[in-house]
């Protein structure tokens, strides 16, 4: 705020005003500077408050994003989890069957095989996290929070 002062005149209740002057002689302020510090902080506040709400929308979706992007992560982690521990599986059951010496091209035809098997039963598994990364990001709570925050907030000029 500026450093110069101007005098500046204002209405309150003579209850306000007797506790104002109160508070003034315990801490040995004059009501003039008491009761213009008190305005500048209740405008900073009231400035700071009205900034956040408006930021708010947006810090909200960023954090959407950045979960998003983090469950992303976490399905390829996972999925690629499963498709490792899956061929590894058949590989070691294909070991215990098949006679000890076998070609390379012969275990890399296997692995592929074995690779499409695990693939074609990783399909029938994550047909359920379609719906449970639905009900994470289509969240109604936060939906909900959305719209109680674009009704709270000032309309736009436009």
């Amino acid at each position: 705020m500026s450093s110069k002062q101007v005098r500046l005149q204002v209405g309150v209740s003579e209850e306000l005003a007797r506790r104002i002057k109160q508070k003034c002689d315990q801490e040995n302020m004059s009501v003039y500077a008491y009761a213009g510090h008190l305005l500048e902080q209740a405008f900073i506040h009231d400035y700071k408050g009205t900034s956040d709400q408006l930021l708010a929308p947006h810090i909200r979706s960023a954090v959407r994003q950045e979960i998003n992007q983090m469950m992303e992560n976490l399905m390829e982690m996972m999925v690629r989890s499963y498709m490792e521990a899956g061929t590894a599986r058949r590989m070691v059951q294909a070991s215990l069957i098949l006679p000890p010496q076998l070609d390379r091209e012969r275990v890399r035809e296997l692995e592929r095989r074995n690779w499409d098997s695990t693939y074609k039963e990783l399909r029938e598994d994550i047909k359920g996290f379609g719906n449970w990364r639905r009900l994470l990001v289509d969240d109604p709570l936060m939906n909900q929070a959305d719209v109680e925050e674009e009704e709270s907030s000032p309309p736009s000029s436009k």
